[in-house]
Protein backbone atom coordinates (compact mmCIF):
# COMPACT_ATOMS: atom_id res chain seq x y z
CA UNK A 1 0.00 0.00 0.00
CA UNK A 2 2.92 2.31 0.78
CA UNK A 3 4.53 2.03 -2.75
CA UNK A 4 1.08 2.61 -4.12
CA UNK A 5 0.27 5.66 -2.75
CA UNK A 6 2.87 7.76 -4.37
CA UNK A 7 1.64 6.90 -7.47
CA UNK A 8 -1.57 7.44 -6.69
CA UNK A 9 -0.36 11.05 -5.34
CA UNK A 10 1.21 11.89 -8.35
CA UNK A 11 -1.87 10.77 -10.77
CA UNK A 12 -4.70 12.64 -8.75
CA UNK A 13 -3.94 15.69 -10.81
CA UNK A 14 -4.94 13.89 -14.29
CA UNK A 15 -7.93 12.38 -12.34
CA UNK A 16 -9.46 15.69 -11.59
CA UNK A 17 -8.41 17.49 -14.93
CA UNK A 18 -10.24 14.71 -16.50
CA UNK A 19 -13.31 15.21 -14.21
CA UNK A 20 -13.33 19.18 -14.83
CA UNK A 21 -13.16 19.19 -18.44
CA UNK A 22 -15.75 16.19 -18.61
CA UNK A 23 -18.20 18.88 -17.10
CA UNK A 24 -17.18 22.18 -18.56
CA UNK A 25 -19.89 23.47 -19.46
CA UNK A 26 -18.51 24.41 -23.25
CA UNK A 27 -18.65 20.52 -23.92
CA UNK A 28 -22.82 19.89 -22.99
CA UNK A 29 -25.44 20.14 -25.60
CA UNK A 30 -26.67 23.77 -26.80
CA UNK A 31 -29.06 22.76 -29.36
CA UNK A 32 -32.35 24.70 -27.93
CA UNK A 33 -33.73 26.96 -30.71
CA UNK A 34 -31.46 25.98 -33.16
CA UNK A 35 -33.66 25.26 -36.67
CA UNK A 36 -32.58 23.08 -39.73
CA UNK A 37 -33.78 22.05 -43.10
CA UNK A 38 -32.94 18.71 -44.65
CA UNK A 39 -33.63 16.73 -47.96
CA UNK A 40 -33.90 13.36 -47.89
CA UNK A 41 -34.07 10.46 -50.34
CA UNK A 42 -36.48 7.63 -49.37
CA UNK A 43 -36.94 3.82 -51.32
CA UNK A 44 -40.75 3.52 -49.98
CA UNK A 45 -41.98 0.27 -49.05
CA UNK A 46 -45.17 -0.87 -49.42
CA UNK A 47 -46.51 -3.93 -47.90
CA UNK A 48 -49.67 -6.17 -47.14
CA UNK A 49 -50.96 -5.30 -50.63
CA UNK A 50 -53.52 -7.82 -51.10
CA UNK A 51 -52.59 -11.26 -50.19
CA UNK A 52 -49.04 -11.37 -50.79
CA UNK A 53 -47.95 -8.38 -53.16
CA UNK A 54 -45.79 -5.21 -51.99
CA UNK A 55 -44.11 -2.99 -54.20
CA UNK A 56 -41.14 -0.15 -53.69
CA UNK A 57 -40.78 3.01 -55.29
CA UNK A 58 -38.35 6.32 -54.95
CA UNK A 59 -39.50 9.02 -53.26
CA UNK A 60 -38.54 12.63 -51.98
CA UNK A 61 -38.85 14.60 -48.53
CA UNK A 62 -38.24 17.84 -47.44
CA UNK A 63 -38.03 18.63 -43.79
CA UNK A 64 -38.17 21.41 -41.26
CA UNK A 65 -37.96 21.36 -37.48
CA UNK A 66 -36.37 23.02 -34.30
CA UNK A 67 -34.93 22.24 -31.41
CA UNK A 68 -37.69 22.69 -28.80
CA UNK A 69 -35.03 21.93 -25.91
CA UNK A 70 -31.73 20.93 -26.09
CA UNK A 71 -32.81 16.90 -26.69
CA UNK A 72 -36.42 17.42 -27.85
CA UNK A 73 -37.32 18.61 -31.69
CA UNK A 74 -40.81 19.13 -33.67
CA UNK A 75 -40.68 19.21 -37.43
CA UNK A 76 -42.72 19.03 -40.10
CA UNK A 77 -42.05 17.19 -43.86
CA UNK A 78 -43.36 17.13 -47.14
CA UNK A 79 -42.71 14.37 -49.69
CA UNK A 80 -43.56 13.01 -53.68
CA UNK A 81 -42.75 9.93 -55.09
CA UNK A 82 -40.96 9.71 -58.37
CA UNK A 83 -42.72 6.88 -60.15
CA UNK A 84 -44.89 3.73 -60.08
CA UNK A 85 -44.37 0.47 -59.45
CA UNK A 86 -45.75 -2.45 -60.78
CA UNK A 87 -47.67 -5.52 -58.79
CA UNK A 88 -49.39 -7.18 -60.87
CA UNK A 89 -50.03 -7.09 -65.12
CA UNK A 90 -51.67 -4.00 -65.82
CA UNK A 91 -51.76 -2.89 -61.72
CA UNK A 92 -49.65 0.54 -61.06
CA UNK A 93 -49.43 1.82 -57.64
CA UNK A 94 -47.48 4.83 -56.51
CA UNK A 95 -47.11 7.42 -54.17
CA UNK A 96 -48.41 11.53 -55.45
CA UNK A 97 -47.68 13.26 -52.05
CA UNK A 98 -47.32 13.00 -48.56
CA UNK A 99 -47.47 15.63 -45.36
CA UNK A 100 -46.02 14.98 -41.68
CA UNK A 101 -45.91 16.02 -38.58
CA UNK A 102 -43.01 14.69 -35.92
CA UNK A 103 -42.19 15.30 -32.52
CA UNK A 104 -38.71 13.53 -31.20
CA UNK A 105 -35.97 13.01 -29.10
CA UNK A 106 -31.97 13.73 -30.11
CA UNK A 107 -29.24 11.94 -28.19
CA UNK A 108 -26.03 12.91 -29.11
CA UNK A 109 -23.85 9.42 -28.98
CA UNK A 110 -20.54 10.78 -29.57
CA UNK A 111 -19.29 14.22 -30.84
CA UNK A 112 -19.83 13.60 -34.34
CA UNK A 113 -22.77 11.08 -33.88
CA UNK A 114 -26.66 11.59 -32.71
CA UNK A 115 -29.32 9.18 -32.81
CA UNK A 116 -33.20 9.92 -32.78
CA UNK A 117 -36.73 8.62 -32.28
CA UNK A 118 -39.77 10.71 -33.89
CA UNK A 119 -43.30 9.78 -33.31
CA UNK A 120 -46.07 11.21 -35.62
CA UNK A 121 -49.01 11.67 -37.69
CA UNK A 122 -49.36 11.91 -41.81
CA UNK A 123 -51.82 12.79 -44.42
CA UNK A 124 -50.85 10.77 -46.99
CA UNK A 125 -52.17 10.38 -50.66
CA UNK A 126 -51.37 7.52 -52.96
CA UNK A 127 -52.66 6.10 -56.50
CA UNK A 128 -53.37 2.79 -58.41
CA UNK A 129 -53.83 2.88 -61.92
CA UNK A 130 -55.47 -0.29 -62.94
CA UNK A 131 -56.66 -1.50 -67.02
CA UNK A 132 -60.37 -0.55 -67.40
CA UNK A 133 -62.35 -3.12 -67.10
CA UNK A 134 -59.93 -5.42 -65.39
CA UNK A 135 -60.85 -6.73 -61.66
CA UNK A 136 -58.87 -7.21 -58.83
CA UNK A 137 -60.63 -8.96 -56.15
CA UNK A 138 -57.65 -9.18 -53.61
CA UNK A 139 -56.97 -5.89 -54.07
CA UNK A 140 -58.95 -2.70 -53.10
CA UNK A 141 -60.25 -0.43 -55.43
CA UNK A 142 -59.29 2.59 -52.90
CA UNK A 143 -55.37 1.84 -52.82
CA UNK A 144 -55.20 3.75 -50.04
CA UNK A 145 -58.35 4.21 -48.38
CA UNK A 146 -57.53 5.49 -44.87
CA UNK A 147 -55.14 8.81 -45.46
CA UNK A 148 -54.75 9.97 -42.15
CA UNK A 149 -52.08 7.57 -40.00
CA UNK A 150 -49.65 7.47 -37.00
CA UNK A 151 -45.96 7.52 -38.05
CA UNK A 152 -42.59 6.71 -36.36
CA UNK A 153 -38.68 7.00 -37.82
CA UNK A 154 -35.77 5.94 -36.25
CA UNK A 155 -31.88 7.25 -37.49
CA UNK A 156 -29.00 8.88 -36.73
CA UNK A 157 -27.45 12.21 -38.24
CA UNK A 158 -23.34 12.25 -38.78
CA UNK A 159 -21.67 15.42 -38.17
CA UNK A 160 -19.79 16.71 -41.93
CA UNK A 161 -19.05 20.39 -40.32
CA UNK A 162 -20.72 22.70 -38.15
CA UNK A 163 -24.14 23.27 -39.72
CA UNK A 164 -24.03 20.30 -42.25
CA UNK A 165 -24.77 16.44 -41.28
CA UNK A 166 -25.70 13.71 -43.16
CA UNK A 167 -28.57 11.58 -42.18
CA UNK A 168 -29.95 8.04 -42.24
CA UNK A 169 -33.36 7.09 -41.31
CA UNK A 170 -35.57 4.10 -41.36
CA UNK A 171 -39.42 4.18 -40.39
CA UNK A 172 -43.61 3.39 -41.25
CA UNK A 173 -45.02 6.42 -43.03
CA UNK A 174 -48.47 4.92 -43.28
CA UNK A 175 -50.54 2.02 -42.05
CA UNK A 176 -53.78 1.91 -43.99
CA UNK A 177 -56.46 1.12 -41.18
CA UNK A 178 -58.69 -0.39 -44.05
CA UNK A 179 -56.74 -2.43 -46.04
CA UNK A 180 -53.49 -3.02 -43.56
CA UNK A 181 -51.47 -1.68 -46.17
CA UNK A 182 -48.39 -0.34 -44.74
CA UNK A 183 -45.77 2.13 -46.17
CA UNK A 184 -42.32 2.04 -44.91
CA UNK A 185 -38.99 3.53 -45.91
CA UNK A 186 -35.67 3.63 -45.59
CA UNK A 187 -33.39 6.56 -46.82
CA UNK A 188 -30.28 8.88 -46.39
CA UNK A 189 -30.58 12.76 -46.56
CA UNK A 190 -28.90 16.16 -45.88
CA UNK A 191 -29.15 18.29 -42.65
CA UNK A 192 -28.38 22.13 -42.50
CA UNK A 193 -28.80 23.47 -39.32
CA UNK A 194 -28.71 27.43 -38.52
Amino acid sequence: MKKLLPILLVCSPLFTGYTSAAEDPEEEVHKEGIDYFAFNVMLMDFRSIGEDQTAKLWASEVVAGTYLTDYVTVETRGGWGWQEDEIKPNFNVGLKYWFSWYMGLHYPLTEFLEVYGKYGFSFVKGQADKQEGKKYEDIPEDFLSSTFSVSWALGGDFKLTESWYLSAEVGRLHSDTTTDIKTLHSGLGIKYQF
